[in-house]
Order: structure tokens, then C-alpha cells, then sequence
């Protein structure tokens, strides 16, 4: 069995609503995704693709972190709408 895996993901944004995320910003709804990867590299592709998609992004490099930006998150305007895992840290 090889010491590591590699594993090659594709990724594309795609809303959950036939609505663009441009669209709900001038509604004022905020479209914002929470990164949790320990990957700079990686948490760094994700989020870049994220905003080329219209989406705003937090990031975190692990679950602490993450715990911490979700409890300075003042009211639920500033709370993200979605997290992306990494499962395997």
C-alpha cells in the first residue's frame, strides 16, 4: 500500500438557488462560505474560485479556528451561510 494518496478534485461553485450570488448581494443577502482546510495552498484555490463565483469567503486552517471566527460572528448577517470541511486534517 503507498505511503500517501493522492486525490485530484474538481471543483465548481454552483448556487443553491437559480439565483447568482451578484443578484442576492443587491438584495442585501450575504453569500458567504466558511474554508476549513489545513492546506494553505488548497484553502487558498477554494476560496480564490469562491470569489471568481461571487461568493465571500472566511478561512481557517483548522476546527479551533474555525470555532473561533463562528463565535465572533456578532449576529446572523455575519454568520457564514455555508462551510466547506476538510475532513481528514
Amino acid at each position: 500500500m503507498p505511503d500517501h494518496l493522492e486525490t485530484a478534485v474538481t471543483i465548481k461553485a454552483v448556487p443553491a438557488t437559480s439565483v447568482s450570488p451578484k443578484q442576492l448581494k443587491e438584495e442585501n443577502v450575504v453569500t458567504s462560505i466558511l474554508v476549513v482546510e489545513d492546506s494553505w495552498l488548497t484553502r487558498r484555490v477554494i476560496c480564490k474560485i469562491l470569489r471568481a463565483e461571487g461568493y465571500e469567503t472566511l478561512e481557517a486552517s483548522c476546527g479551533p479556528e474555525a470555532l473561533e471566527i463562528l463565535s465572533l460572528a456578532k449576529d446572523r448577517t455575519q454568520t457564514p451561510n455555508c462551510m466547506l470541511l476538510d475532513l481528514l486534517m
